[in-house]
């Protein structure tokens, strides 16, 4: 498990396993959500079809999380979700699909909610189990929603805002990156369990200091999570560039000494020195949920 918040965060954005290395996991589009009264919630769907039956959680337990130690964690099973010390934010973040978002995404919440935090654990019933395996992982998050509006009695809804973000471009001199192969199986690349990761995986471990972020036959798209969870501000790719990419991106984690001993540049400095690329504020749309109305959970 990762201790520091925003990679904590970051683990979360990109997969379903707190690891130190993981899989960056795809988001597809979002399904149509259904609330528990059958209709589509603030989570609606941007495109695809609407599942043949909707689908909700048999059973819900949701908890104050009173561990103290700061540790989050996420796990999937075949029947639904079990989570440990999920602050209330993330929730809404993955029920409503924004992806890869930052604090400013979710407003609206009353000062308790923002640094509320639950131990959940959300199943399916045996009849729907074979449906739920179907779905995929956003689709999965998406019910999520349903709870929101059942156990916290919240009401939101989308909108786009006007905010800060990063316009990530080529920096004086051009990019350090070194195309990748297209034949290449990457064999001898990075593994997850005993799994080869193929083209379009990266993986982040961190250490004392430091951050390592490895990519293989990635295009930009895969940087940008890493780069938006990082500095608290969405990123957009304005480079240009289209290409597959291998990569590796070496900096100081949040809470590194920012001193001559550290052992890794900042990341604006590391992404400059090592890529080739740098981040240019500006303000830009951004997708966000406004939350209008929710209560505290009571326990069970």
């Amino acid at each position: 498990m990762i201790g520091i918040r925003r990679v904590r965060r970051f683990a979360l954005a990109v997969g379903f396993a707190l690891i130190s290395s993981a899989t960056v996991v795809g988001w597809a589009q979002m399904m149509p959500v259904p609330t528990a009264s059958g209709a589509i919630s603030g989570a609606e769907a941007k495109a695809s079809s609407p599942p043949a039956k909707p689908l909700f959680f048999d059973a819900v337990s949701v908890k104050p999380n009173k561990g103290g130690d700061g540790m989050m964690s996420w796990r999937t099973a075949p029947d639904g979700f079990k989570m440990v010390n999920i602050g209330l934010v993330q929730l809404i973040e993955f029920a409503y699909g924004l992806n890869n978002a930052t604090d400013e995404q979710v407003s609206g919440l009353p000062g308790w909610a923002k640094d509320a935090h639950f131990d959940l654990e959300a199943k399916v019933g045996e009849d729907d189990l074979a449906a739920f395996k179907e779905l995929k992982d956003d689709q999965k998050s998406a019910m999520l929603a349903a709870v929101l509006e059942d156990r916290f009695k919240m009401k939101a809804h989308r909108e786009s805002r006007e905010l800060p973000i990063y316009n990530l471009v080529v920096a004086k001199g051009g990019p350090k990156l070194k195309t990748a192969d297209p034949t290449n199986t990457y064999e001898k690349g990075m593994k997850f369990g005993e799994k080869v990761a193929g083209p379009g995986s990266m993986s982040m471990q961190m250490d004392e200091n430091a951050m390592h972020a490895e990519f293989q036959g990635c295009s930009l798209d895969r940087l940008v999570p890493t780069l938006t969870n990082s500095m608290g501000r969405k990123v957009v790719d304005r480079t240009g560039l289209t290409g597959k990419y291998d990569f590796s991106l070496v900096y100081a984690s949040e809470d590194a000494k920012d001193d001559a001993s550290a052992k890794a540049p900042r990341l604006l400095t590391a992404l400059q020195e090592q890529l080739g690329l740098k981040l240019e504020p500006a303000k830009g749309p951004v997708d966000s949920v406004v939350v209008d109305h929710v209560e505290a959970p009571s326990e069970n």
